[in-house]
């Protein structure tokens, strides 16, 4: 014998503009009405505002299953079917739920919904119809946003450092304090400034990030700003740029001239670097002082007239937040990495966290094969300059071998 049903109440507004007619409260009020004319008590209310109708992703729907897959909810009232979902596959897996846990499922624009095969039936033409609108919906917003490029018009997205949106268009206007400051960054790049050096710049004479923060410049948001065709007067369009509306900030010269600029800073290579051996473990190695990824660099020792020795460091060089780099933070990466070989080819294999096989098996490799696979292992190595030790983590599948693998 079931205890007395619990009822529970589903709203959910698809957009948060949408009309007040379609708010949340307004759905909840509707579905109390219905449960007061029937003398049922409403338990909770399950409300996602702004919430997608494609998933059961959903907060508070995500609550709803919670409960009924727990037996609490019995009874649910929902203002119209297509509040559930507007995806005819989603509904079928809600109504797969609702039959599982004996669920009474009360609609009020359709007070027969689900008592017979014609309704079960006809509900699906229904979900599957507002899918097909949904659909439509999505590709007359393509067409538009096509047209809308085409015209070299902004259709979405953040608005780029410089700039501001018109309330009214939506289209870009310039900032006049903010467009001040890039027309700098872009002249400072063009006379072949780093984007490492401008941001120090920026940071030393305090320049707004746009966020209302000052001291927060780093390079890779210089490089990111640099790379931006917009304040060209340009818009991305896929692969390529088409001529937008807007105001550019920067002639194209000088924005084709820093493209030079920075191209040629990537593609640079040096001889001496090409001549040492290769770094295995970029990106792995963090400083243990400021959690920032540390970066290689290269010192060299005269030993006479007729040579020198070249040394590789890993060194605490990030700018990145905006904070300087941590002053004689460094290892040499050759020490590191033996140090890092040694703990997997130790006969106490890591106190105990490395498998026998794995060990013997590395044991066996050449130095190069050896190093090779250090970041396969490595997930990070964090490297504690004050105390003298790195703390290592695995990655998941570290020590797994193919059988292959094994003599």
């Amino acid at each position: 014998m079931h205890s007395p049903a619990v009822t529970a109440i589903y709203a959910r507004k698809s957009r948060r503009n949408e009309s007040a007619l379609g708010s949340c409260e307004v759905q909840a009020a509707i579905c109390r009405d219905t449960a007061e004319a029937f003398s049922w008590e409403i338990k909770e209310v399950f409300a996602d505002d702004g919430g997608s109708s494609e998933t059961l992703d959903r907060p508070a729907m995500s609550r709803l299953i919670e409960q009924i897959e727990l037996g609490v909810i019995r009874r649910l009232i929902v203002d119209r079917a297509d509040r559930l979902s507007r995806k005819l596959h989603v509904t079928a897996q809600l109504m797969e739920l609702f039959d599982r846990y004996e669920v009474d499922l009360i609609v009020v624009t359709d007070p027969n919904f689900g008592l017979s095969a014609a309704s079960r039936l006809s509900s699906n033409i229904v979900a599957a119809a507002s899918e097909f609108q949904l659909e439509m919906t999505r590709e007359r917003m393509a067409d538009s946003r096509a047209v809308l490029k085409s015209k070299g018009k902004r259709v979405a997205g953040p608005v780029p450092f410089g700039y501001r949106a018109d309330p009214k268009t939506k289209q870009l206007v310039q900032d006049i304090e903010e467009a001040v400051i890039i027309r700098e960054i872009f002249q400072l790049a063009a006379d072949g400034a780093t984007p490492s050096s401008i941001a120090a710049l920026a940071n030393l004479k305090r320049w707004p990030d746009g966020k209302g923060k000052t001291g927060s410049w780093a390079s890779g948001r210089i490089r990111d700003l640099l790379n931006n065709p917009v304040y060209a007067g340009e818009i991305r369009s896929g692969d390529s740029t088409l001529p937008g509306s807007h105001q550019a900030m920067v002639s194209k010269d000088t924005f084709e001239a820093v493209q030079r600029h920075l191209k040629k800073r990537r593609t640079q290579t040096s001889p001496i670097r090409n001549a040492l051996p290769p770094v295995y473990l970029t990106g792995v190695v963090i400083c243990g002082s400021c959690n920032r990824p540390m970066s290689t660099s290269i010192s060299q020792r005269k030993l006479d007239a007729t040579g020198k020795v070249l040394y590789r460091y890993y060194r605490c060089r990030s700018e990145s937040g905006g904070r300087p780099p941590c002053p004689g933070v460094s290892v040499k990466v050759h020490d590191l990495e033996q140090m890092l070989v040694q703990s997997l080819a130790d006969v106490d294999g890591l106190n105990g966290q490395m498998p026998l096989r794995f060990r013997e098996h590395f044991s066996r490799l050449p130095e190069k094969e050896q190093l090779e696979m250090l970041p396969k292992v490595f997930e990070q190595v964090v490297y504690k300059h004050d105390e003298c030790r790195i703390q290592m983590t695995f990655h998941q599948d570290a020590f797994d071998l193919p059988d292959s693998d094994v003599v």
